[in-house]
């Protein structure tokens, strides 16, 4: 019988990123380690209260909401149709779980060891967070690859005690960024974790081709821009860099606010799933974003792009770290775009990639990937 892997990660999630990633490690184990590999299919809390269209009218709050809803009811529709036809690529267990005693004993009884995959599974603040990321009183061999504390605070949460119990039995502490190795390594007062990069960085752009849509046409050069909700600052920015580059720009709505974004001149898409996002970057003249994710593709892409950032009052630049971050790990010289520096910006400029460093961090990503699973697979190695 053949070694078998879970992996436990936000792929449920409608989001573009949590999709996407969930799919690249899966497919880098299968392909290139050749171990079979299943999602465990864990719904983590407010999993529903999150994605569904309409909620219960118990406030006035709620009532306002499904009143919104409605108003955008066959996007959001088509939106969460597009996300779940998706989860034909990834492979997921025969059972769901909600609770975590029953995800482990199953864990325990079908796989020979499990990953807590990317994404922001660590973040204590997320309203999806669960102590299930961490495989609780589990025997199964277990490590992490790429996993995100987001914004979280660990030391706070009120499951620290637990948490640190639990790191102490992963065979190998992979983060993503390096907020989330100081955050542990403060915890055990030592060196334990080791940063890695996203999950999306495993295949190279080839290899998303036989998910990336084909039915998507736009004549001509377009900017796509992908950012979560609607930012008045960001709108600005956008609409300016259209203007001087008198291209056209393409956008996903990702919820009902998003839709203000059309005042400014930007056109929305009708094919929402993870394969059209694909497409759309491949495609496009050059990408603008302040998603994690939306930037994490344009360089898998070797696309022009801009991550777009907000000034607060006193001029000071406000920004996901997560976009900082990723910019400074591949020697990305790009500004952050604000709207006090947008008019500096040269859309013709030329945006060079140091492919030499981009393979190397690759490389030692992977590296440590393999060298984890061959630890907690050391008995069955004969190691």
């Amino acid at each position: 019988m053949g070694k078998k892997i879970g992996i436990l990660t936000f792929h449920r999630s409608h989001n573009y990123g949590s999709a996407l990633q969930s799919f690249a490690l899966q497919k880098y184990i299968n392909n290139h380690l050749h171990i079979e590999t299943e999602l465990i299919d864990f719904i983590p809390p407010n999993y529903e209260k999150l994605y569904s269209i309409f909620v219960k009218n118990d406030s006035i709050r709620s009532l306002v909401r499904n009143i919104v809803a409605l108003i955008s009811y066959r996007m959001k529709k088509n939106r969460n149709n597009s996300f779940i036809q998706f989860q034909k690529y990834i492979p997921k267990s025969n059972e769901s779980f909600k609770d975590i005693k029953e995800c482990t004993k199953y864990i325990e009884d079908n796989y020979d060891m499990v990953i807590c995959g990317s994404d922001q599974i660590w973040c204590n603040l997320a309203p999806d967070f669960s102590m299930m990321y961490f495989v609780p009183e589990s025997k199964c061999p277990k490590m992490s690859y790429a996993a995100s504390i987001g914004n979280g605070i660990l030391k706070s949460c009120e499951y620290i005690d637990n948490i640190k119990t639990e790191l102490t039995e992963f065979e190998k502490v992979l983060v993503r960024e390096q907020n989330g190795k100081e955050q542990i390594d403060e915890l055990f007062e030592k060196n334990i974790s080791q940063v890695v990069l996203d999950p999306t960085f495993l295949l190279n752009a080839n290899e998303y081709e036989e998910i990336t849509s084909t039915n998507n046409q736009i004549n001509g050069k377009y900017i796509f821009f992908y950012s979560v909700g609607f930012n008045s600052q960001i709108a600005k920015i956008v609409s300016t860099i259209s203007r001087k580059s008198g291209l056209p720009v393409y956008t996903f709505p990702t919820n009902t606010a998003s839709f203000k974004y059309k005042k400014y001149g930007i056109k929305f898409v009708k094919n929402l799933s993870p394969s059209d996002f694909l497409w759309y970057i491949k495609n496009a003249d050059c990408v603008l974003s302040s998603s994690f994710h939306g930037t994490a593709f344009s360089i898998i892409n070797r696309k022009k792009f801009y991550c777009l950032g907000n000034v607060n009052e006193s001029g000071e630049l406000i920004v996901d770290n997560r976009l900082v971050n990723i910019l400074k790990t591949f020697n990305i010289s790009v500004p952050i775009v604000t709207v006090k520096n947008v008019n500096e910006i040269d859309i013709n400029d030329e945006l060079i990639y140091d492919e030499n460093l981009i393979t190397g961090l690759i490389d030692e990503s992977k590296a440590a990937l393999n060298e984890g699973i061959i630890d907690c697979l050391s008995d069955l190695y004969g190691g």
